[in-house]
């Protein structure tokens, strides 16, 4: 008889573990998809080799970039400005 009642109890829990997994499975796969995309672009091999010394380059290149007026906003915060439209920024 305490087989048995191990045995159910057993199963009992399992079958609430099971419950209180199953709706993460979704935020799961999620996760895989985005680590998937994420991976892909880290191990991409780019067209340009910026390690290479061939192609043309200029031989004396002196100044300064200066930004004035940009502003961007992220696409996930739309509300927020990164970078205010008057500031100045040299490079």
């Amino acid at each position: 008889m305490g087989l048995v009642m191990n045995v159910l109890f057993a199963v009992i829990l399992a079958s609430f573990s099971l419950s209180q997994v199953a709706p993460r499975i979704e935020n799961f796969s999620k996760a895989t998809a985005a680590a998937q995309k994420i991976f892909q672009t880290i191990y991409r091999i780019p067209s340009i080799d910026s390690l290479s010394e061939a192609g043309e380059r200029p031989k004396d290149l002196h100044g300064n970039i200066e930004f004035k007026d940009v502003s961007f906003i992220y696409p996930s915060r739309p509300e927020g400005t990164p970078l205010p439209p008057n500031s100045k920024s040299r490079c």
